[in-house]
């Protein structure tokens, strides 16, 4: 398909499964493919239009900042997958105008050598990057085009948004450890009051988890505590291949913006954690047995059946235990 000239909104990937398509994520990198649907699959596009996609894939390359020009997306060699670029978005276009972060505050969570931060930072009206090693920080110190760039060299688990030199709410984006995923992801719940939205590149069983339905493996601990405060939005997968060095699992790429009414109270935070992290911990037994020694309102018990195991509560019956 001419990627420059058609919009995608939607892929069909078969088994009665679509995705949205998701154009200028803001942790595409200079020379990476993102993939977004298998050959075989259908694409639709904005006049209706459906495409079989039978080439192995078509990738969009990003380069000096800019989206290539169309005879500079050409096919690849390997990895089932497509991207197609946005019609709104012409050859030549800026990235940081892709992602939309003109006149905006931004945090970014582990900027590693400045690849992403140099192409947002001229865009937006604030930026800090928090780095807690300190070999990429003085790379990022040495970046001549990162004068402008607010550095804090810390761990973001020990700092509160509201303390630092930069006006909120705060848009947030970070490729994160993926050692301490969940801990960034309760940091963010902490920090509910001072941010607008999150981007946040994850290892795709995390984002599976995240997004994953009441009764199905997926579904934990982690669905039920973030999914009570904030909503979650699958955008893509990345695989291995576009890292260097290769990692050995899948990535995936998601966005966190705060529901419009939490469905627990903040004072309550605490309490919902343990109650959800206690029944999961044995998440094999009924409630009425994992969760004997807490102080359950009866008029709760009438409406839930504590015969029940914990993977088949959802977020709303979880929030209804405190």
């Amino acid at each position: 398909p001419n990627a420059d000239r058609l919009k995608v909104t939607s892929i069909d990937l078969g088994n009665n499964e679509t995705s949205e398509i998701v154009c200028g994520a803001p942790n595409i990198m200079e020379g990476q493919i993102v993939p977004v649907a298998k050959v075989g699959s259908k694409i639709y596009t904005n006049g209706g239009d459906e495409i079989k996609i039978k080439k192995s894939k078509i990738r969009g390359v990003v380069s000096n900042g800019m989206v290539c020009a169309e005879d500079e997306i050409g096919l690849g060699e390997s990895h089932d997958g497509i991207m197609v670029l946005d019609s709104k978005i012409k050859p030549g276009t800026p990235i940081s105008e892709v992602f939309n972060v003109e006149n905006d505050n931004i945090i970014e969570i582990g900027p590693g050598d400045g690849a992403l931060t140099q192409i947002l930072l001229p865009a937006v009206k604030d930026m800090i990057s928090v780095e807690v090693d300190p070999l990429l920080i003085e790379k990022l110190y040495g970046n001549d085009s990162l004068r402008s760039l607010k550095i804090i060299h810390d761990d973001i688990l020990k700092i509160n948004i509201y303390d630092l030199d930069i006006i909120n709410p705060v848009r947030v984006v970070g490729n994160i450890p993926y050692n301490i995923t969940s801990q960034i992801i309760f940091w963010l719940i902490e920090q509910l009051d001072f941010w607008e939205d999150a981007f946040i590149m994850v290892q795709k069983e995390v984002a599976q988890r995240l997004v994953a339905k009441a009764s199905t493996k997926e579904y934990g601990r982690l669905t039920v505590v973030v999914g009570a405060y904030l909503d979650v939005e699958y955008c893509f997968s990345i695989p291995p291949t576009v890292f260097i060095p290769r990692p050995k699992v899948n990535s995936a790429f998601i966005r966190f913006t705060k529901k419009k009414h939490a469905l627990v109270e903040d004072s309550k935070y605490v309490k919902f954690n343990n109650v959800v992290r206690v029944a999961f911990n044995q998440r094999r037994k009924m409630l009425k047995n994992s969760l004997k020694g807490w102080d359950i309102p009866d008029k709760v018990k009438e409406k839930i059946n504590f015969s029940r195991r914990p993977e088949t509560l959802s977020i709303e019956e979880f929030a209804m235990l405190v």
